[in-house]
């Protein structure tokens, strides 16, 4: 059985927390104090970062993006579309893209916690987040009626920013991502995953 090494409200954890329960894989949550991390994890991860994998044989996976990609490995077509290289090319730019979301919010929320918090870099990086959802509103590729590991990763993102940075204003102008993070949320797997309040 896999070790998934998380913290609950890490969005890049709770896209690999999704997808193992998409497919239907159990697995052993491992929640870990990413602050002040135990020796045990750092054996596993250096780096200290979550989330990490350890397989059957040991081997420890670290990074959301390189577990998705043993996912994949290990079952085809489930983590990637393989219908056609054109339209993996276009899921894979859209996670990225949701990915990179995630990526900025974890760091405003956590230069909002500095007592002398920078305005102007504030400023910056949720401009960032708002020109992203602009591109990710005019991907094709992401639909409510057809779900994607980019529409898990868009879920997750939203999800998010809605805990850690209710603030940002992202539903004024983007109702077809909310009507994706609405499909999310009626899948058991995205529920369960929940990070809960702030």
């Amino acid at each position: 059985m896999y070790e998934l090494y998380i913290t609950r409200r890490s969005p890049f954890a709770r896209r690999v927390r999704l997808a193992l329960q998409r497919l239907d894989i159990k697995y052993l949550e491992k929640e870990t104090d990413v602050f002040e991390p135990a020796p045990e994890f750092l054996q596993r991860n250096p780096l200290g970062l979550i989330p990490v994998m350890t397989l059957s044989d040991g081997t420890h996976l670290p990074d959301s993006n390189t577990i998705l990609e043993y996912l994949d490995d290990a079952h085809p077509g489930q983590i990637w579309p393989t219908d056609s290289a054109a339209e993996r090319v276009l899921v894979r730019q859209a996670s990225t893209w949701a990915t990179g979301v995630m990526t900025a919010s974890v760091a405003l929320f956590l230069e909002k916690k500095r007592k002398a918090a920078d305005s102007e870099w504030l400023e910056e990086h949720s401009s960032v987040i708002l020109e992203t959802l602009a591109a990710l509103d005019k991907s094709a590729t992401l639909r409510a009626d057809r779900m994607t590991q980019a529409s898990w990763d868009l879920g997750v993102a939203l999800e998010y920013l809605d805990l850690r940075t209710p603030e940002l204003p992202w539903r004024k102008d983007f109702y077809r991502l909310e009507s994706i993070l609405l499909a999310c949320r009626k899948h058991s797997a995205f529920i369960k995953t929940s990070p809960g309040s702030a």
